[in-house]
């Protein structure tokens, strides 16, 4: 295994990760460069079955891709050598790194809460608020803030309540300028079928 191993007192208070990434990469003065060959993932089973765009396209790798990732090479060059430094705490993804030699180590992982669990690829169990219920793969139209049709992907659970991620057919110029991914998760009184 490549990385940082998660914390044995975060998986005694939040369980294993459903999702982790971890790798060694070189510390090349200050920059981070991240050799394929030295990349560790581990995820559920269905994460397989991805293709290699919609597995760029789940939370935790876009995340990972756009937040966690950027942030580590903006702190690298000030951070102190043979310690383990925290980079990014999100609640749900986190990023812990540790210079070392000419190495950089990393760890990455995603945790579900009590009440939230996110990218499931079947339906969980809680309320759903909507009219139908789609299945992965149904076309809705996502009905506020001009979001408009997509595909869903896969199920989440929030407080009790169902819902379902939806890849946008077309990212609103908006959202993307919030650093949003181009997927939203919405709940069924916010869809309606297309078609």
């Amino acid at each position: 295994m490549y990385g940082l191993s998660v914390p044995q007192d975060v998986i005694d208070a939040k369980g294993n990760p459903v999702r982790y990434w971890g790798c060694r990469a070189i510390d090349e003065r200050g920059t981070l460069d991240i050799v394929h060959d030295r990349i560790t993932y581990n995820g559920p089973e269905w994460d397989k079955s991805l293709t290699p765009q919609a597995w760029r396209e789940l939370p935790f790798i876009w995340w990972l891709n756009k937040v966690a990732l950027p942030e580590l090479r903006l702190c690298l060059p000030n951070m102190a050598r043979e310690q383990v430094a925290p980079v990014c705490d999100e609640g749900l993804f986190c990023m812990i790194a540790r210079r070392a030699g000419g190495y950089v180590y990393v760890g990455a992982w995603e945790h579900d809460t009590d009440t939230s669990k996110y990218d499931l690829p079947q339906r969980p169990d809680g309320q759903w608020s909507g009219s139908f219920d789609p299945n992965i793969g149904d076309r809705v139209e996502i009905t506020f803030n001009g979001l408009g049709a997509g595909t869903v992907v896969s199920y989440f659970c929030e407080h009790g309540y169902r819902g379902v991620r939806v890849k946008l057919d077309k990212q609103p110029e908006w959202h993307q300028k919030q650093g949003n991914p181009p997927y939203a998760l919405v709940f069924g009184a916010e869809i309606r079928p297309v078609g």
